[in-house]
């Protein structure tokens, strides 16, 4: 087993209980959020206690899906578990994940910059994958038509592509929606686990179904194509992956902006309903754009309470 450069030849209870000493000292220091760090050490818990007794763990591609799921449960929760992935797998290098971890985490963002801890996340979840290797549990991806949750599927089904039989998946379609789909789909039909209410995911469970070995095989050959291609961004268009660059998004940021100062947060989510992108992957290129002379911005570019932006008076064509 290894975990973040710690190795043991055993997956004994030992080994489950230093990953939990190093996880609740490390991940509070590398997160400074309680909750994440508290995801993995339960899961650590169980493992040291030798009453692994779930006989399910789901996996939700975000928090706001994970809450949702976790409400949907219900009585369910007894055997059952949630977790959560936190890594925006769309941005950023791939190659090296899950062996090497400074491709993604070395990623050309300085060391205090905004988005820094984006991929810092990388380590929860390569630790939390390891953790999972440990359980005999059946694992349940859920995911619906979108680039998070799509990517998040092809790693998990390329992380356990030798014991496919232990996946299971719940996909998530724009009919499940029904008349509450209103104003929650993007304009290219993205949508994410996170839009559907409890009631709607409980009426979802009994949908789960296994991953056969030949869609576990091909679901981590495309994972394998996007690491090879290691772009900076990745998109979900036509039903499928796509690997591109920034510059659409880009265009995007300055076509949106006029003369007069508005509102940051008004343009980020203009951009976040036709890409279904991250606010903070908006706000990032927002201040590209403003430091590559594109736009002007006045105010926090780490607070969107306080972020405003215009055109630039020295404007200048993305490139």
């Amino acid at each position: 087993m290894q975990i973040r450069g710690l190795e043991w030849e055993t997956d004994s209870a030992d080994a489950a209980l230093a990953c939990s000493n190093y996880a609740s000292v490390e991940l509070s220091n590398i997160f400074g959020c309680q909750i994440v760090c508290n995801e993995l050490c339960h899961l650590f818990k169980l493992l040291i206690s030798g009453k692994v007794t779930m006989t399910t763990i789901h996996i939700a591609p975000n928090y706001p899906a994970a809450g949702c799921l976790t409400r949907a449960l219900g009585e369910r929760k007894q055997d059952a578990l949630v977790l959560m992935f936190w890594d925006d797998l769309s941005v950023g290098p791939l190659r090296g994940r899950a062996s090497e971890l400074s491709s993604r985490t070395d990623f050309t963002f300085d060391p205090d910059d905004f988005l820094a801890s984006l991929f810092c996340r990388e380590r929860h979840d390569s630790d939390l994958i390891a953790c999972l290797a440990l359980t005999n549990a059946t694992i349940v991806i859920w995911h619906a038509p979108c680039v998070g949750d799509q990517l998040q599927l092809r790693r998990l089904a390329n992380s356990f592509r030798h014991t496919p039989q232990r996946l299971s998946e719940v996909s998530l379609s724009i009919a499940d929606l029904g008349a509450s789909s209103n104003g929650l789909v993007s304009s290219n039909g993205q949508f994410s686990v996170a839009t559907f209410s409890p009631e709607d995911l409980a009426a979802k469970l009994a949908s789960v179904e296994p991953i056969s070995v030949s869609r576990c095989n091909q679901l981590a050959r495309e994972w394998e194509i996007l690491k090879e291609q290691n772009a900076l961004w990745r998109r979900w268009s036509a039903n499928s992956l796509e690997s591109a660059d920034f510059q659409e998004l880009d265009a995007q940021v300055v076509e949106r902006v006029g003369n007069d100062w508005q509102s940051a947060r008004k343009i980020c989510g203009e951009i976040m309903t036709v890409f279904h992108v991250s606010d903070e992957l908006v706000r990032w290129r927002i201040v590209q754009a403003a430091e590559g002379g594109y736009v002007e911005l006045r105010g926090n570019p780490r607070d969107f309470r306080t972020l405003e932006i215009r055109a630039s008076r020295h404007p200048r064509s993305p490139r």
